[in-house]
């Protein structure tokens, strides 16, 4: 259990830092104007029709939590894929001590 969420967190951690490596290429590509993509953006990539079906489902489906989701779409891609990494990396542990 402990490699596997390592390794999840490894991806994260990389998925992270090429976003904010993409982010920081567009920004300078601007003339220094400061570009963030956001989940929505980096979703919308992949299948940007499942992130309409997504939203519609959360607004059918959840109501009260359309305001939430909407919110959670606009953050910054880099920073939520990082820091997902993060606590994935914390909530792994330290690997037992090694006899010397």
């Amino acid at each position: 259990m402990r490699t596997t969420l390592r390794f999840l967190s490894l991806i994260f951690l990389v998925a992270g830092l090429v976003l904010m490596g993409a982010d920081l290429v567009t920004s300078m590509d601007r003339g220094g104007e400061p570009y963030l993509r956001s989940i929505e953006q980096v979703w919308a990539v992949f299948d940007p029709a499942s992130i309409v079906r997504f939203k519609d489902w959360a607004g059918h489906e959840a109501p009260w939590a359309s305001n939430g989701v909407q919110i959670a779409l606009t953050l910054w891609g880099w920073g939520v894929l990082g820091g997902l990494g993060v606590i994935l990396n914390f909530l792994s542990g330290r690997g037992p001590a090694r006899a010397r």
